[in-house]
């Protein structure tokens, strides 16, 4: 697929093979997976491709019409865990949240307004718990997209989700709190190098209590940052 042949080889990243919410603590079942495979079905299934004409034009009406009902064990795609959040910057009493317009070369949701960080979750043998997984995979997320340094945030993780948009794909949810100021994080994001930047632009939006994702003034938000920003505010009250 075309999206998939412009991606660089890169490390393996985790795709969920099972999990048991329901044993004590709860477990998940991963295996290393070739990011490309990832990118060319979960996040390109909309894609038109000539290999699919019969079955509506994209890999998402193919891929259902052998596997009508998919569960974790027997989807045919690459579900690869992912994990996301909303950084909240809290200065003299007030609350903000940095929203980033994600840049037009990544591979899905390109040229959207997002949650603060987002990316799939590289394999690793080294995680115990969810929760270690969690820390360390957004917090490479941290590094990577706005410069921060382990000691100068914390991650809060709100809720586990299914994404139906993109092939049944698991998906963290997180809050991260930091005692850094706008200007700080501001000068941290411009401090990444453009080349390798996931995002266009950036702003810092006030945190209204209760507000809905559709309305000002976060304006036209994916799908990723709507259910974010519904997750914070019940946390946040």
């Amino acid at each position: 697929m075309t999206v998939e042949s412009r991606l660089r080889p890169g490390p393996p990243v985790m795709k969920l093979v099972g999990y048991n919410f329901a044993a004590t603590p709860g477990r998940l079942i991963v295996r290393p997976c070739d990011y490309r495979l990832q990118a060319g079905t979960c996040l390109a299934m909309d894609l038109p491709h000539h290999a699919f004409v019969d079955y509506g034009g994209t890999l998402r009406g193919y891929y259902r019409h052998d596997c009508p009902n998919p569960t974790v064990e027997n989807n045919p795609l690459a579900i690869c865990l992912g994990v996301c959040g909303y950084l909240l910057v809290e200065e003299q009493g007030q609350r903000f949240l940095l929203q980033i317009e994600r840049s037009e070369n990544l591979a899905s949701l390109e040229g959207e307004w997002g949650p603060s960080v987002a990316g799939v979750v590289d394999y690793a043998d080294s995680y115990c718990t969810l929760d270690d997984l969690v820390r360390g995979a957004l917090g490479a997320e941290l590094a990577e997209e706005l410069g921060f340094g382990p000691d100068e945030y914390s991650i809060v993780p709100l809720a586990w989700a299914i994404e139906l948009f993109r092939g049944e794909r698991p998906q963290v949810f997180c809050l991260v709190r930091t005692s850094l100021g706008r200007e700080e994080v501001t000068a941290r994001l411009e401090a990444v190098d453009p080349t390798h930047r996931e995002f266009k632009s950036y702003q810092f939006i006030p945190h209204i209590r209760d507000a809905a994702p559709d309305n000002e003034p976060f304006g036209p938000l994916d799908f990723e940052a709507r259910m974010n920003l519904v997750l914070l505010n019940e946390k946040l009250g």
